[in-house]
């Protein structure tokens, strides 16, 4: 622990410049652990994946928004998926190996979702600030984030946090045609997701019903899954409705 606390003047030297993910992170729990607690061992990923998130925001300040894309790439990659984060409190429950990257894959998926950033950080700092001192659970979160955007948002940690499966973007490409739709979402499941046609973006709204987006005779076509924690499939089979 504390990489073998190394003595760099500026820190330890990465691709992302010399910093020490570590002091990121634990410098992070003075908010996300110490001024707001978590109520229940099940809810542990509001201390680890904002704490996570911290580190991206970090990465993104110093040396851009692309190289913080890359940073939660890597981290996308130790994503498990095998059970929800938030499980069963009052028992031993630790959805711990999801709790940081899935977590902060999830906030950042949120901060794509608003298409807002004065919004987002503004609800990261509110509540720091309305539950400052206090224990926490997950639905107090949603509740305020419901409350400051005016918008239902129960859906999507239902989905992120309750269920261990991230939403499947089925989509079939055509010639002058995309088609799309989700699979394993929840049923009150509802995301918009961003594609680039032609470098131009255009904003999605898929359901479990296939849905048509025409698009110029060969366009090229990007789904930014770079934005959202999604699992993207091709299926030829898909049909319009």
């Amino acid at each position: 622990y504390g990489n073998d606390f190394k003595t760099y003047e500026r820190g330890i030297r990465t691709i992302y410049g010399y910093m020490d993910y570590i002091i990121l992170h634990e410098t992070a729990h003075e908010w996300w652990g110490n001024n707001i607690t978590a109520c229940d061992g099940a809810d542990v990923w509001l201390h680890e994946g904002f704490a996570m998130y911290s580190e991206v925001l970090y990465v993104e300040d110093q040396l851009g928004y692309p190289m913080s894309i890359h940073y939660l790439l890597e981290r996308r990659r130790g994503i498990q998926n095998r059970r929800a984060i938030v499980g069963p409190r009052g028992e031993y429950y630790w959805g711990f190996e999801d709790a940081y990257n899935k977590g902060a894959w999830i906030l950042h998926t949120l901060r794509s979702v608003l298409d807002d950033d004065t919004m987002f950080f503004g609800i990261l700092k509110g509540f720091q600030q309305e539950f400052a001192s206090q224990i926490v659970c997950t639905e107090d979160l949603v509740e305020y984030i419901n409350n400051v955007t005016g918008q239902d948002f129960k859906p999507f940690f239902d989905q992120y946090i309750f269920d261990r499966r991230p939403p499947t973007l089925e989509y079939s490409l055509t010639k002058d045609k995309l088609l799309y739709r989700y699979t394993g979402i929840l049923p009150e499941f509802s995301m918009p997701v961003n594609v680039l046609v032609n470098k131009d973006e255009v904003r999605l709204q898929p359901s479990m019903a296939t849905q048509t987006l025409t698009i110029p005779d060969y366009a090229t076509v990007q789904i930014m899954d770079w934005e959202y924690l999604i699992l993207k499939k091709e299926n030829a089979d898909l049909q319009e409705n």
